[in-house]
């Protein structure tokens, strides 16, 4: 699957928020992120952003990367951008669409029997104490937020982008 260490993950702009691009180790990758999540860090004191939050998506990438083979991580990144982008959307409806594209990408992981990398997802999405709503809307106020902090306004009208692979999935 390739040396780790000569080639990093590739994670969509979107999905990065207060994470930096990712160099060729993890640590340097958590490194980095750490320093550029100042703002965010102002923004929700009551995050411990690099233990909460860097930390484990650098490394769930990373694992996504080394554990899962290119195709079943490509449809799974795909749907996990899919689900940012509803989110990042202000169209009615797409939150819904959001989550059924959370549950797809999760399933990516379950049917191609990927026990640690989806221990790793559930960890970082899935807890007792919030439903997955609860999860999706407050990854939306976060992706408002990087918005107002960290993108020009995007003017362009545009739907979420990438060809969907929900309608894909769903008949599976």
């Amino acid at each position: 699957m390739g040396n780790p260490n000569t080639n990093p993950p590739s994670v969509p702009p979107s999905l990065r928020g207060g994470i930096a691009p990712f160099t060729a180790t993890r640590k340097q990758s958590i490194a980095d992120s750490v320093e550029n999540a100042d703002r965010f860090q102002q923004a929700f004191p009551d995050i411990d952003w690099k233990a909460k939050v860097i930390e484990p998506t650098v490394n769930l990438t990373f694992d996504l990367k080394e554990k899962v083979p290119p195709h079943t991580r490509a449809k799974h990144e795909h749907l996990i951008g899919q689900m940012i982008d509803y989110l990042a959307s202000e169209e009615e409806g797409d939150t819904s669409k959001a989550e059924k594209a959370f549950w797809l990408a999760r399933e990516r992981l379950v049917a191609g029997r990927h026990e640690d990398v989806l221990r790793q997802f559930d960890a970082i999405y899935l807890q007792e104490d919030r439903p997955v709503s609860v999860m999706l809307t407050q990854l939306r106020e976060a992706l408002k937020l990087k918005a107002t902090m960290t993108e020009p306004k995007d003017t362009d009208g545009g739907k979420p982008g990438g060809e969907s692979l929900i309608a894909e999935e769903s008949s599976a």
